[in-house]
């Protein structure tokens, strides 16, 4: 009876390990072995780094059907960028001013930034990095002047649209 619980011991604890293991090996592979394997095989331009963009949009407040009054919010966004082959991912700085009240009215919020490139074309999801904030959105960019530029759109929830 004591060699059968020896011998069912050693089985449960050899089958962890090597589960454990196994685990190990899995995000070896899938956090340094193929990001480092895909930035050897991609030939497209490199995104590494910090971009910057301003814009401006428009709130149209409607009562019954007619637009009653327009604010003009200017944006400062801020993207820092790291990229593995086709794959990006970084932080987005998003900072907002209604210049109609004279910089009194400011929002600002970071995100996390997942996407990737293809065709000289960027998308990048983004989600607020603090659960107390809410947002999200898509940039859908160009790559443009061989890489020194990204022309496109963002598109956030809730709040509308705007050319960056």
């Amino acid at each position: 009876m004591g060699q059968i619980k020896l011998n069912l011991f050693l089985d449960i604890l050899s089958g962890t390990i090597v589960a454990g293991l196994l685990f190990m090996a899995g995000k070896i592979f899938y956090k340094i072995i193929q990001p480092w394997y895909e930035n050897r095989l991609y030939k497209g331009v490199i995104l590494d780094g910090k971009w910057k963009s301003t814009g401006s949009f428009f709130h149209r407040h409607k009562v019954a059907n007619e637009v009653q009054s327009k604010e003009i919010t200017q944006l400062e966004l801020s993207l820092e960028l790291q990229q593995f082959g086709y794959q990006i991912s970084g932080i987005f700085h998003a900072k907002s001013v209604d210049i109609q009240s004279r910089g009194r009215d400011e929002y600002e919020n970071f995100y996390k930034i997942n996407g990737h490139i293809k065709d000289n074309y960027v998308i990048l999801e983004y989600d607020p990095i603090s659960r107390k904030r809410t947002g999200l959105g898509v940039f859908v960019m160009r790559v443009k002047e061989g890489g020194k530029q990204l022309h496109g759109d963002i598109a956030f929830v809730d709040e509308g649209d705007m050319g960056v």
